[in-house]
């Protein structure tokens, strides 16, 4: 009984070593990032730290030197790798309400938690892809963020979501 239990015990420690929901994340943001050039020559950076603990999802966006224009928006978006655009897959914009109406151009613009298990999946809500699907876009180097502005509605600086 003993042996069967330290195999039991010794399975349940490597389950967890392996588990792919527990995991920090990182993207530099960059206007060279972009897949389209934006306008006005954006100079401003920054950088998304991303959580993913218990199918929660915990993010903070941080912008250094000014963008171009007011910050609008910012997102996960997927699948897709550093060459292609891709549409909406986790909407930041219901948490940045007060950024977006200060007229916010630097600084923390998102810092928000999404219980993946509570949201619902809609095409225009703040989850719009499973949440399994999520996950696996995060483990796969296959999400990016994006910061959109006025000037650049398209997205003024962007940042491949990797393993941190």
């Amino acid at each position: 009984a003993a042996d069967v239990l330290s195999v039991f015990a010794g399975s349940m420690v490597a389950c967890g070593e392996d588990d792919d929901d527990d995991e920090d994340f990182e993207a530099n943001l960059t206007a060279a990032a972009e897949v389209n050039p934006p306008a006005g020559n954006p100079t401003a950076t920054g950088v998304a730290n991303i959580v993913l603990e218990d199918r929660v999802v915990t993010v903070t966006v941080d912008v250094s030197g000014q963008t171009t224009s007011n910050i609008t928006m910012a997102h996960i978006h997927g699948p897709a790798s550093t060459t292609a655009n891709a549409g909406i897959v986790l909407d930041f914009v219901p948490s940045m309400t007060a950024v977006i109406n200060a007229g916010t151009r630097t600084g923390r613009i998102v810092s928000a938690s999404f219980d993946l298990d509570a949201l619902t999946v809609s095409s225009t809500g703040v989850l719009r892809v499973e949440p399994d699907v999520l996950i696996d876009m995060l483990n796969t180097g296959q999400a990016y963020v994006n910061v959109h502005t006025v000037t650049n509605p398209g997205g003024e600086i962007r940042g491949q979501i990797l393993r941190d």
